[in-house]
């Protein structure tokens, strides 16, 4: 009885053990992801943060957050990353996915990640694929928008179209200071009444102007009106022209959020601005709600571009034979490139001056001729053109003559003689990226200085890690 005992306690251990595995096992499965992976994911994803320049991250910081779903072999992630707390939008075609922070989902395929509309513009997520994660991340991230009605905004001439779809969030303040801004709702007609009489004395810049405006609010709107509707209010002082818009408006469980959007673009500090949103909501689309908040986000624009000088060894390789994007074919991402190069000034002098009419030859004959890029100053004395940069080691070595550009004909019949201009060669590259976002325009730019920094000088204005 009692061996009987033992082996009933041996088999029940080697029957907890295996119970543990398989439910360990059926987690892992459950989440789509195997161990083996997990550690790639978590590797591959360091990677990627480094690839653009963000080496705050190390190796034990990196976590898989959030596993969303999986395409064949391309998973859906919510990674471990710098984020700010405030409603983001992703918009892909006409699909909006809304996430509770600035941290939105990644796309990891073959040991390569991508941001979710970078990976749909790539091809390695499809339309379909969208709007199954549009469904899953509805349910997950427990945001939704809410219909606003936008009755007043200074904003709306100053805003480009597509901004919705193109900005980046920089900062959020969900901090409420009254010496900066004014912000308040109201449920009912005298919650109004009050925040006028408490807010008409402001000192704000340019509420003087709008006081009598902002008093009249009390006779645009009734009881009636707030028996189905809510109001709010916003009105801010900047120090430059940084346009205010109301972005949208969201929910979150019990709490309503007006999220302001502060476009940083146009900025002139000696410029003072002041922007006001004023918005209705329908009271039945908030049932529940328990508070209203306000999110002042600042916002920008993703460049598209960025361009390094060239050293002065390759400057010589620039206006002789140029560089083509196939010279930089080691780095994924780049969509053209663009020459930046000054060209060489020169003065055609006459030996008398030359009549309108002769002018006006010359002019013709220097605009049809190959070697001339540009006319400038057209005179009665002397003409000023550009040349071609091809001419480069005669120009930087003062070898050049009127007739390596000009025929015999054209110096004799005007006296011409030349002057070139001062002028010491340089020049750079602007490279324009595909699928223009804040996270890619670092990923391009720092892949270009890893693999190709001989080129370029890049130690006077900006400081990197990891290029050679």
């Amino acid at each position: 009885m009692k061996g009987g005992m033992i082996m009933f306690k041996k088999i029940g251990a080697i029957l907890l053990t295996i119970f543990i595995s398989l439910t360990l096992a059926s987690c892992i499965n459950t989440s789509g992801i195997p161990k083996f992976a997990q550690d790639k994911i978590k590797t591959d994803f360091l990677n990627y943060l480094h690839s653009y320049g963000n080496y705050d991250f190390v190796e034990e910081d990196m976590k898989i957050l959030k596993h969303y779903a999986t395409f064949g072999g391309t998973y859906i992630l919510k990674m471990s990353r710098d984020s700010i707390d405030t409603i983001h939008e992703i918009i892909i075609e006409d699909k909006v996915l809304l996430f509770e922070d600035t941290n939105t989902p990644v796309v990891w395929k073959n040991g390569k990640f991508y941001e979710l509309s970078e990976a749909y513009f790539a091809g390695v997520l499809s339309m379909k694929n969208v709007e199954e994660l549009e469904a899953i991340f509805s349910k997950v991230e427990h945001v939704q928008k809410v219909t606003f009605n936008n009755i007043d905004s200074s904003s709306k001439n100053y805003l480009p179209n597509g901004i919705d779809s193109q900005y980046n969030i920089g900062s959020c303040n969900h901090e409420f200071d009254e010496n900066k801004y004014i912000f308040f709702y109201a449920h009912t007609y005298n919650e109004l009444v009050s925040n006028i009489e408490k807010y008409k004395d402001s000192n704000l810049f340019g509420f003087e102007r709008y006081k009598e405006q902002f008093i009249n609010l009390q006779n645009e709107y009734d009881d009636n009106f707030f028996n189905d509707n809510i109001l709010t209010f916003y009105y801010k002082e900047e120090p430059g022209i940084l346009p205010n818009y109301t972005h949208s408006i969201t929910r979150k469980k019990d709490t309503l959020t007006l999220n302001i959007n502060v476009v940083s673009y146009g900025a002139i500090s000696d410029a003072m601005s002041v922007w006001k949103e004023i918005n209705t909501i329908k009271k039945a689309d908030i049932n529940g709600v328990k508070e209203i908040k306000l999110d002042i986000r600042g916002v920008y624009f993703p460049s598209s571009s960025f361009t390094f000088m060239l050293k002065d060894e390759y400057v010589r390789r620039l206006y002789m034979n140029g560089f083509t994007k196939g010279d930089f074919n080691k780095v994924h991402g780049i969509k053209e490139i663009e020459l930046y190069k000054w060209g060489f000034m020169i003065d055609l002098k006459f030996k008398t001056p030359i009549t309108q009419e002769q002018l006006s030859n010359l002019v013709t004959y220097l605009e049809d001729n190959p070697y001339i890029e540009s006319v400038g100053y057209q005179g009665t004395d002397y003409v000023r053109v550009s040349i071609l940069t091809t001419f480069y080691d005669k120009f930087t070595s003062n070898a050049l003559v009127a007739e390596d550009f000009l025929s015999e004909e054209v110096i004799t019949n005007y006296q011409i003689t030349i002057k070139p201009l001062n002028h010491t060669p340089f020049g750079g590259i602007t490279f324009i990226i595909n699928y223009p976002s804040s996270i890619r325009h670092k990923i391009v730019m720092y892949d270009v200085l890893n693999k190709y920094s001989k080129f370029f000088v890049i130690e006077d204005w900006m400081e990197w890690k990891g290029a050679k």
